[in-house]
């Protein structure tokens, strides 16, 4: 059973805001690979403090999901 709750079929449930640390971890890639994805222009950073970059996991999931063969 997945121990992460899927905002994508819950359209009643707010925006989840995490670290890039968070997502790889969920999603098997390197912290760095969040990064580039946003360099790159696939997803959005919200850069909330001069340290503190956060994304959205609805948007990192339906990217990866459309990125799938």
């Amino acid at each position: 059973m997945n121990s992460f709750p899927d905002p994508i079929r819950n359209p009643h449930t707010p925006a989840k805001f995490v670290r890039a640390k968070y997502l790889a971890a969920r999603f098997g890639v390197c912290p760095k690979t969040i990064f580039r994805w946003a360099d790159a222009g696939f997803i959005h950073r919200h850069k909330v403090t001069a340290r503190t970059v956060l994304f959205d996991e609805a948007e990192i999931e339906a990217f990866i999901k459309s990125a799938r063969v």
